[in-house]
């Protein structure tokens, strides 16, 4: 509607601005030309005009404006409408001009619109014709006077062996032998006369052999009579001849039929007396030894129960019985199904003259059923075990079955969906689907024929967007319909999708080199990896690819050949290895520690794949781990050396203190509860001022124990004789010596000479060689001290009748 009122708009403009323009020049011409004297010249252009683009109703509105327009600016009195009877007969005359003028451009509008239709219906035509004449069943040959190919469809093309291309312009007689070119020229010289003919003729196809056919020739003449060609329509005897051989057996597959006909015929009259049977009667019913002819029905079968002699009585009366299956039991006890009607026949005078019995033994068609109706059950059960989901169609798309599995997937019970018409009734959305493309390309296409003999499947996986789902789909067309076979690979599909991304990752993790990956074979050959392998293994891009493999085995030591034995036997075992340690030896001898796994490739057990990663950086931590354990183990046992040389310190000084403090302790007690001369008290008086200068010596040592714990111990080192310092330390003990009624006995060498050292310090050790002498002897023992010179050097031996140290712990003395 909206194009219908823009066009009559359009119309209208032009109208209005022809007459417009009409009325300018007009008035711009009109000083110079008097245009008053001719109001309507340049009216009839913008009438003609409007009635030319516009049609009628535009032409008759120019035409009124232009009326109107010359009566108010050219028409005395000027700017006024008023008329006199002249100029109303000049308007009047214009108008009528431009009426005719708008109904004779409007013919010829309706006129040029009727050419055109008559134009398009004519390409139409044309169009249908190339169609029927490109999908006709026969061959069609056009071909000039000189009898080269002019057209030839698709169909002869084909029953010749050749394509349209490679006949057209050739003489017909190139597709003919010798013999055949003899009697074509006999044909010919009667169609160039303008005979029509038909007759069966032989042509020779490309590959040599012949082609028999109906061929029915049409001249085509010239308006002269002049022949300039000829039309033949050709077709294929072979099919003819399969038809009539077709229909041969089909003949005698009749007269077979109705010689072993099933069906047996009985007429009788209305006294039940046999008039006439068939060979099948007697043969159904064992009486092939009989003439029953005249005798009665109830005397031929007198065990016949009463049931059916009121059925007779009733189709004697005019009705019709009939039934399509009943047990018939015989004479010898065997029972058949059998099939009846009775019909009653009428003579001439449209009496009842008896019935007519018509039977069947439909024993075998019954158990055919059954095995039909068996076979259909287990077709039904195998349909709906099966895992994929089922559907048929009949050719209009109305469903003729649906399994459970197809009812689940389509969320639609079976009978909600059986003999509904799929894109009317259920899922019209599928209109323009490849679903809907493909099953009508499956049933409706040129070759759907071809590929409903052939048993060809349609396959195809489609996004269902009615029910979110990837289906995959398999057609099979049937001259009955279409059968669909269809799963939900849905689950297939994401997995596929997870695939691809887990190979995307794969890809960016190879090209990434963040670790090594390789690919191997069991050949023993790495033929790909990426460059962080490369590196490890010492290689560069360059020289693998001039290689094109690398010997993975000669970048192991022997040492690790186990190593790789076993986590093949595992990877060949569980498709997977443990991760392992190895080293790679590159091409300079250097070692690369590697940590690294390998597994084999999906369903392959021969190729696999590596992922290495270098832990020399690792090792070189563990290395510097274990040094710095190392150390710190080492650093602990000083510290604990130094901690026991510190209680060994205390002990020894806790002993060096205690020796002074017990000669001073012992010759004071002595002092006290003794009367002693005076040589002995100044010789006990000396003592405990030797012992109380000790004493003081040593809390003056204890200054230096931190020297001692850093090891820095200074020693006053001097010239010392040795006979003092041990009598010293023998008065020291002395009084310890007495208590216990130890006898002391010095054995000194007056001639031992001095020494070199610390005379304080080597009065100290006496002291304590002493003190556990005299600590460790029993009462009444002896403790002896020896001084004496061996060669270069001095030696002090004390020695005492003690039990002594064991000879296993004087190591750790």
């Amino acid at each position: 509607m909206l194009k219908v009122t823009r066009s009559r708009l359009q119309q209208y403009s032009v109208a209005g601005l022809s007459v417009g323009l009409a009325l300018l020049l007009m008035l711009a011409l009109d000083p110079w030309l008097a245009m008053t004297k001719t109001p309507f010249l340049l009216f009839f252009g913008a009438v003609i005009v409007s009635a030319w683009y516009g049609g009628l109703r535009a032409g008759l509105l120019s035409t009124f404006v232009s009326v109107l327009i010359s009566n108010y600016f050219f028409l005395q009195p000027i700017y006024s409408l008023a008329l006199d009877l002249p100029n109303t007969i000049r308007l009047a005359l214009f108008a009528l001009q431009g009426v005719l003028f708008s109904v004779l451009c409007e013919a010829l509008r309706n006129a040029k619109r009727r050419a055109e239709v008559s134009l398009e219906s004519l390409q139409a035509a044309d169009v249908r014709y190339r169609r029927i004449v490109e999908t006709a069943g026969e061959g069609i040959w056009l071909f000039d006077a000189q009898l080269h190919t002019e057209y030839v469809n698709p169909q002869l093309a084909q029953m010749l062996g050749y394509n349209v291309e490679q006949m057209l312009q050739r003489p017909i007689l190139d597709f003919m032998d010798q013999a055949a070119q003899v009697e074509a020229h006999q044909y010919i010289a009667q169609l160039k006369q303008g005979m029509q003919q038909r007759f069966d003729f032989r042509f020779q196809c490309r590959d040599g052999s012949n082609l028999w056919a109906m061929v029915s020739t049409t001249p085509i003449l010239g308006e002269w009579g002049e022949f300039q060609g000829g039309l033949a329509m050709i077709s294929n005897l072979s099919q003819r001849k399969q038809i009539e051989e077709s229909l041969q057996v089909r003949e005698e597959q009749l007269r077979l039929f109705v010689e072993h006909a099933p069906a047996a015929i009985a007429m009788l009259d209305n006294q039940m007396r046999y008039i006439l049977v068939s060979q099948r009667w007697l043969t159904d019913f064992q009486l092939q030894n009989q003439n029953i002819i005249g005798r009665s029905h109830y005397e031929v079968f007198p065990e016949i129960p009463d049931s059916w002699r009121e059925i007779h009585a009733l189709c004697l009366a005019g009705e019709v019985r009939k039934s399509e299956k009943e047990l018939f039991p015989r004479a010898d006890g065997s029972i058949d199904w059998v099939k009846w009607e009775i019909h009653p026949w009428r003579n001439r005078v449209d009496e009842i003259g008896g019935i007519i019995i018509f039977t069947e033994v439909i024993t075998e068609r019954v158990q055919a059923e059954e095995a039909v109706q068996a076979a259909n059950n287990r077709i039904t059960m195998i349909l709906e075990s099966i895992t994929e989901a089922f559907v048929a169609f009949d050719r209009e798309w109305r469903y003729t079955y649906v399994n459970q599995e197809a009812a689940r997937l389509l969320q639609k019970p079976p009978e909600e969906l059986l003999g509904k018409q799929l894109w009317k009734d259920v899922y019209p959305e599928l209109i323009g689907k490849t679903f809907y493309q493909e099953a009508h390309r499956a049933i409706c296409a040129p070759r759907s024929s071809e590929a409903i003999a052939q048993q060809v499947p349609i396959e195809f996986e489609e996004f269902c967007e009615v029910l979110h789902r990837w289906l995959e789909i398999r057609m099979y067309p049937s001259s009955e319909g279409l059968a669909v076979y269809f799963r939900d690979v849905t689950e297939r599909k994401k997995g596929k999708e997870e695939l691809q991304q887990s190979e995307a990752k794969f890809r960016r993790l190879f090209e990434s080199n963040l670790v090594g990956v390789a690919f191997w074979n069991v050949e023993g050959f790495i033929t790909n990896a990426n460059d962080a392998y490369l590196r490890i293994v010492g290689y560069s891009r360059q020289e693998f690819d001039a290689l094109g493999r690398i010997d993975w085995r000669s970048l192991t030591p022997p040492e690790y050949n186990d190593v790789d034995n076993r986590a093949l036997e595992e990877a060949f075992n569980t498709r997977v290895s443990s991760i392992f340690e190895k080293e790679y030896v590159q091409r300079d001898g250097t070692r690369v520690p590697v940590v690294l796994g390998i597994a084999l490739m999906d369903d392959s057990q021969v190729d696999g794949v590596a992922f290495v990663l270098d832990i020399s950086k690792r090792k070189q931590a563990e290395q510097e781990r274990d040094r710095l354990l190392q150390a710190e183990q080492k650093a602990r046992a000083t510290a604990e050396a130094a901690n026991r040389m510190k209680d060994e310190f205390l002990a020894v000084l806790s002993h060096e203190l205690r020796s002074p403090l017990n000669a001073m302790l012992g010759w004071l007690t002595i002092m006290r509860t003794e009367n002693l001369d005076e040589a002995t008290t100044a010789r006990a008086l000396e003592t405990i001022e030797r012992n109380a200068r000790a004493q003081a010596q040593l809390v003056e040592d204890l200054l230096d124990v931190s020297r001692i714990i850093q090891g820095k111990l200074r020693l006053n080192v001097r010239t010392v004789d040795l006979l003092p310092a041990i009598e010293a330390a023998i008065d020291t003990v002395n009084p310890a010596a007495l208590a216990k009624n130890i006898r002391l006995q010095p054995v000194l060498d007056p001639d031992a000479g001095p020494v070199f050292g610390d005379s304080d310090r080597l009065q100290q050790i006496v002291w304590n060689l002493l003190s556990n002498a005299v600590k460790f002897t029993p009462k009444g023992g002896r403790v002896q001290i020896r001084l004496e010179r061996v060669h270069s050097h001095v030696e002090i031996v004390v020695s005492d009748t003690g039990k002594g140290i064991s000879p296993e712990f004087l190591p750790y003395v």
